[in-house]
């Protein structure tokens, strides 16, 4: 299990039960790296002020960013816990809990990214927080080989989130709905559905409950055609 001991430090407010949804996803991502240990995890919820001045000091980059990591272990390798075997002064004295390290998070960049992204607030979120327990563990982006990995976890664990989603469940209960159906073809009505570009991927998995419904992926059709389509 994983505990997190949260700060928030920012008026503005995401609307979210941070504490709880940063340790889901830090459990989460702990059980896909194979964490043998109860651990415990810091995190910030700051504000671009906040999250710059912590960046000039401890990076010497002088801007805010959306998210910071600090590792407490040295992985040689990432996720390799034998570097533990040897050295109890990773662990909490009291708990016995594998210090990973402190998370630092911008509420501000939180919700501007999402809103650049085309999604929620909590799914950015997660997103950060899961790209910061990888670094905790040990994944370095700056280098090619272990940026890929880290990119390929965190999309498993955007995918997860999205698919636990009442977005995503609805739309499927709206496409499978066989109600729908039934009224769409006694009217002779066809319905389009125009997809999102990152939904693309979940395509294959929409299970359309007629032949009155179609799904094509946002940007597959002239503009002038769909407005056609749409008229």
């Amino acid at each position: 299990m994983v505990s997190v001991q949260y700060e928030c430090e920012t008026d503005i407010s995401l609307e979210l039960d941070c504490e709880a949804l940063a340790k889901k996803v830090a459990q989460s991502v702990l059980e896909l790296e194979n964490c043998p240990y109860d651990s415990q995890v810091n995190l910030v919820l700051t504000d671009n002020s906040g999250i710059h001045e912590v960046n000039r000091q401890f990076r010497g980059i002088d801007a805010p960013t959306d998210v910071l990591s600090f590792p407490m272990i040295p992985f040689e390798t990432p996720a390799d816990y034998q570097i533990l075997d040897q050295d109890e002064s990773f662990f909490d004295l009291d708990t016995e809990e594998l210090l990973l390290g402190d998370i630092m998070i911008s509420a501000e960049r939180v919700i501007s990214q999402a809103e650049d992204y085309g999604h929620s607030i909590k799914r950015e979120f997660c997103f950060l927080v899961a790209h910061s327990m990888l670094h905790l563990l040990g994944y370095d982006h700056m280098v090619p080989e272990e940026a890929a990995i880290m990119e390929q976890k965190q999309e498993e664990k955007s995918a997860e989130e999205f698919k636990a989603s009442d977005y995503y469940k609805n739309y499927m209960k709206l496409l499978q709905s066989q109600k729908l159906a039934r009224i769409l073809k006694e009217n002779d009505v066809k319905l389009i559905f125009y997809i999102h570009p990152k939904f693309k991927d979940y395509l294959s998995e929409f299970n359309v409950s007629g032949d009155n419904i179609e799904l094509i992926p946002f940007g597959t059709e002239p503009l002038n055609e769909i407005m056609k389509k749409c008229s």
